[in-house]
């Protein structure tokens, strides 16, 4: 999330214990690494993004990368409705079965392709920002930065300041033009109506809330039930980078976050 990566080593240690599969959802982390690997090589297989919000964009679209070839096909069936009808059907191992229309179309691809060369550039100019952003208001009043996995490798795209309380984030975020990270809706749990009420599809048949082989599951979504990590996002302020910045607007961003923090 927000170009931070995961603790990729903790992660893998666990899924290898439990013999677990492990999907890394890299879709606000497109390019980058953790300890000089990239992030969506680790796990069995890595989603991305391209939409308008993300590193770089096509306009809309993703990508899925394994080097499992039973999940390559999976996938490669599944986004492609008219897949038994393709050239490379016949050469497939996996049984064709009727996926969905997720294809992605030609324009998207060409602007995409285009994109993934100035990647690399995009994320040094950014982690060069972040940098150097990072550097004025190390040791500043009241300053304090959430963890970073692997500074080097991160993104660039963002700086996490956490603080004491929810009052003081606010305060700050308000003073900044910054963002509460509890304030997400869309990637905080109790913000999905659909989910915290279980509707989980518009037919009964293919709800996962209501079939039978789930029936002895839990599936009790509250408000309450993970107080440490709501403490955590209602006291983090997320401050965007910009690859675009200049010397001189680093040091005014900055430098208005320092006043902003001192006046707490």
């Amino acid at each position: 999330m927000l170009g931070l990566p995961s603790n990729m080593d903790r992660i893998m240690e666990i899924a290898k214990k439990y013999n677990l599969k492990v999907v890394e959802d890299c879709c606000q982390a497109d390019g980058g690494s953790y300890k000089g690997k990239r992030l969506g090589s680790f796990g069995d297989a890595g989603a991305f993004s391209f939409n308008y919000f993300k590193i770089i964009t096509a306009g809309e679209g993703g990508a899925v990368v394994t080097n499992n070839e039973t999940v390559y096909e999976r996938a490669l069936i599944y986004h492609d409705g008219g897949t038994a009808f393709r050239p490379h059907s016949g050469t497939l191992k996996t049984p064709v079965f009727v996926g969905t229309q997720l294809r992605s179309n030609e324009i998207s691809g060409a602007i995409l392709r285009e994109q993934l060369k100035k990647l690399d550039d995009i994320l040094a100019d950014l982690r060069k920002v972040k940098k150097a952003f990072m550097g004025i208001l190390e040791g500043r009043k009241n300053i304090k930065f959430i963890r970073s996995n692997d500074i080097e490798g991160d993104c660039g795209s963002n700086v996490g300041f956490l603080f004491e309380n929810e009052a003081a984030a606010r305060k700050f975020a308000a003073s900044v033009n910054a963002g509460v990270l509890v304030d997400s809706k869309k990637h905080v749990y109790f913000d999905w109506d659909p989910i915290m009420n279980k509707r989980g599809s518009h037919h009964p048949v293919l709800d996962p809330f209501k079939l039978l082989q789930n029936k002895d599951l839990n599936m009790n979504y509250s408000h309450d039930m993970c107080p440490k990590t709501t403490d955590i996002l209602s006291r983090t302020v997320i401050v965007g980078m910009n690859p675009d910045w200049t010397e001189a607007d680093i040091a005014a961003k900055a430098e208005a976050c320092a006043k902003a923090a001192e006046l707490l």
